[in-house]
């Protein structure tokens, strides 16, 4: 892997019962945009990496699955992490405050090399009549979304933490999409 010169974090953070709030590492996202400062792959075929457990897995497919059959993203599969474009994990990380967190790493000129996008399994609770697969289904939307270069928004798609939290949303919004198509 191509050592990176920037490694970023966006995390998606519990307060309470389940309230999302944005903790970033980074600088604030681009003022009015959907980008996450200027983020962005140089090609549209990633190749990803599945490294998740049995109650994980259906959730984490489903998500890459999304963004790759409603976007001009194609998601390639591969078991080698060495070669992933991007990776997803999920585990017990323990009462940290993050929900599901993506590391993005890039050049100084933007360009993502590498991204993770990791749930924890510690926090397990849904929103009211909602299973806990639905919310992981969402949470590994929104941290897969956050590795295209996407940052949280106000949309009721699974990049606002809020309406994924209150049970509205656990994929991303046709804006989500549009964004996407758009710059790939």
């Amino acid at each position: 892997m191509i050592p990176p010169i920037r490694r970023l974090a966006l995390a998606l953070a519990v307060v309470g019962l389940g309230a999302a709030n944005l903790a970033l590492a980074a600088a604030p996202r681009e003022q009015g945009s959907v980008w996450w400062q200027n983020y962005r792959w140089t090609k549209s075929t990633l190749r990803i990496m599945v490294d998740l457990s049995s109650s994980g897995y259906t959730p984490g497919i489903r998500a890459a699955n999304f963004w790759s059959n409603n976007t001009d993203i194609t998601f390639r599969s591969t078991t080698d992490h060495s070669i992933a474009d991007i990776s997803l994990f999920d585990g017990n990380w323990g009462d940290n405050s993050w929900r599901g967190l993506a590391t993005v790493w890039a050049t100084s000129t933007g360009v993502i090399t590498h991204c993770h996008a990791r749930l924890n399994r510690f926090y397990t609770s849904a929103p009211s009549g909602k299973t806990k697969a639905w919310r992981w289904e969402g949470t590994f939307s929104m941290e897969l979304g956050h590795c295209l270069g996407l940052d949280h928004d106000a949309t009721t798609g699974s990049m606002n933490g809020t309406a994924m939290s209150s049970g509205l949303a656990n994929a991303p919004s046709s804006s989500n999409v549009s964004a996407i198509n758009s710059r790939y």
